[in-house]
């Protein structure tokens, strides 16, 4: 019988100490992957797993949505971060939305560079007006590419001419990139 009582109080030692470390158990949140490149309109389910519900939100909806559930539908062109959490833990995962359409390079400035920095990344423009620079032999697909400046000289607008024969192929390319409004009449 003091055999049995024994056992038996070892027994519930034993179970009442796995109860306390299963209690303790952090709640974390397991990626697979951190990270993937998809393309416009593109989905992807994020397999994340976790004890508890987790919460996720995309921090620029503009590159990439996600739903209540995990799954990214990929929009414009860019980069993006999707963020995990639950009541314990917070993870990242990076999306890039990526081209299909690639007619012609875009220019490699950003609004706001000055007119020399524009002048580093494209060089030397073939006409140079007050406020603005133009390239009169920027890609074979668009040859004109006009650059406009603000008078503190920062880049606010250019634009692009694209040859009539690629006319069918703008839509796609813009699409990737660009919002499109519609306006009311």
């Amino acid at each position: 019988m003091k055999k049995f009582f024994i056992l038996f109080a070892v027994l519930a030692i034993a179970f009442s100490g796995c109860k306390d470390s299963a209690e303790n158990i952090p709640d974390v949140i397991i990626l697979n992957e951190t990270s993937k490149s998809l393309y416009y309109k593109d989905k992807y389910q994020i397999e994340a797993t976790s004890i508890s519900k987790i919460e996720y939100s995309s921090e620029n909806e503009y590159h990439a949505a996600v739903s209540k559930d995990g799954l990214v539908t990929a929009n414009h062109v860019g980069e993006t971060t999707i963020l995990l959490s639950n009541e314990e833990d917070s993870k990242t995962f990076k999306i890039t939305v990526k081209a299909k359409s690639n007619l012609f390079p875009e220019p490699n400035v950003k609004f706001g560079d000055s007119k020399s920095t524009v002048r580093a990344k494209l060089g030397e423009p073939d006409d140079e007006r007050d406020n603005g620079l133009l390239y009169a032999d920027y890609s074979s697909v668009a040859p004109i590419l006009m650059l406009f400046f603000d008078e503190s000289d920062k880049l606010n607008n250019y634009t692009l001419t694209v040859k009539s024969a690629y006319t069918s192929l703008i839509t796609p390319f813009l699409s990737e990139r660009y919002l499109f409004i519609k306006r009311k009449k």
